[in-house]
């Protein structure tokens, strides 16, 4: 399968609120990487990158009244979504086959699930 841009590596990961908050993680890296999220309606409503969360990304995904009643620490971001579910896309630049290589083994490290 042909990816949409050759040189980066992408994660989906698919969220659904009606059960309870979601938490993202997502190692750093030393280049472009982001994190963005969509909601329902594909609008995209939040994204952290290198530039932002250099260290990596820790966010918290909520309704309001989810957010209202979480108890974060100061590391996680508490993100309010627009709708109940959607869709995360995780991207890391990876132009060559050895940086591929390296960035896959990170992104096995992000997580995407219940809180």
């Amino acid at each position: 399968m042909v990816r949409t841009s050759p040189d980066l590596a992408y994660s989906a990961c698919v969220w659904d609120l009606s059960e309870g908050p979601v938490r993202l993680t997502a190692p750093g890296w030393d280049r472009y990487f982001s994190l963005t999220l969509y909601q329902a309606r594909t609008d995209n409503f939040f994204v952290a990158s290198d530039r932002t969360s250099p260290e990596g990304i820790d966010v918290l995904l909520a309704t309001e009244d989810q957010a209202a009643d979480a108890t974060v620490t100061e590391e996680v971001e508490v993100v309010v979504a627009p709708s109940t579910r959607g869709v995360a896309l995780l991207r890391y630049l990876a132009p060559t086959p050895a940086t591929f290589a390296t960035v896959d083994r990170m992104r096995r490290d992000a997580e995407c699930g219940r809180a």
